[in-house]
C-alpha cells in the first residue's frame, strides 16, 4: 500500500501489475481495497500536468538486443526513484543522440550492459555542455566525466563494478559499435 501511495505522489500516471502463478489471498484483498482509491484520484491526476522532470533515466533498446531480459530489471530503478519523489522520466538512446536530453539536468544509467559508441559520444558531449551523467555500480563501463554511485539504485545495495577492463565485446557487456 505504501508503495502505491508513493508512486501516486510521485506523479506516475499508470501502474503495470503482474500476477505471478501464485498470489496470496491477502494480495487480492489489498488490490480490491486499493481499486476505489485509484478510481477516485485517477481522473483528477490524469488532468494534472507535471513540471519538467529533472532526471532522464536511460532505458536503451540496445540492451534488449543483447539480453532481452534486461528490460525486466531496469524498471526497479524507475520505481525506486519515483517512490523517493525524484522527478524522473524514462528516455531512450534516440533522445540522447538527437539532443532532446538537454532538457534534463541529469541523465542516469542503471543496469545498462551494452551501449553504442555513438551514444557514449553524445553523453560525453552532454557532460561537456554542463549536464551530469550518473552511473550506478551495475553499469560495467565508465564514461569520462560521469559520476559513479556506490549504491545499486534498483536493488538498494552497495556494491562495486563487476566487469574488469578489457571485456567490452559484443558477447560481453561494454561499449560497442
Amino acid at each position: 500500500r505504501n508503495n502505491l501511495y508513493h508512486l501516486l505522489a510521485g506523479g506516475i500516471k499508470g501502474l503495470p501489475y503482474f500476477t505471478w502463478s501464485c498470489l496470496s489471498p491477502g494480495a487480492w484483498k489489498e488490490i480490491k481495497h486499493q481499486a476505489p482509491v485509484v478510481r477516485k484520484i485517477g481522473p483528477v491526476q490524469w488532468q494534472l500536468r507535471p513540471a519538467q522532470r529533472k532526471i532522464g533515466l536511460l532505458l536503451p533498446f540496445t540492451a534488449d538486443c543483447f539480453r532481452p531480459t534486461d528490460h525486466l530489471i531496469q524498471p526497479y530503478a524507475y520505481a525506486n526513484l519515483m517512490q523517493g519523489h525524484f522527478d524522473v522520466d524514462p528516455i531512450c538512446e534516440e533522445e540522447i543522440l538527437n539532443g532532446y536530453c538537454k532538457k534534463y539536468p541529469v541523465i542516469m544509467l542503471y543496469y545498462i550492459r551494452w551501449l553504442p559508441k555513438k551514444v557514449v559520444k553524445a553523453l560525453k558531449k552532454y557532460i561537456r555542455g554542463g549536464g551530469k551523467v550518473i552511473l550506478d555500480p551495475t553499469v560495467p563501463f565508465d564514461i569520462p566525466g560521469a559520476i559513479r554511485l556506490k549504491v545499486d539504485i534498483g536493488m538498494g545495495k552497495e556494491q562495486t563494478v563487476g566487469v574488469p577492463k578489457g571485456q567490452a565485446h559484443l558477447s560481453r557487456p561494454g561499449i560497442n559499435d
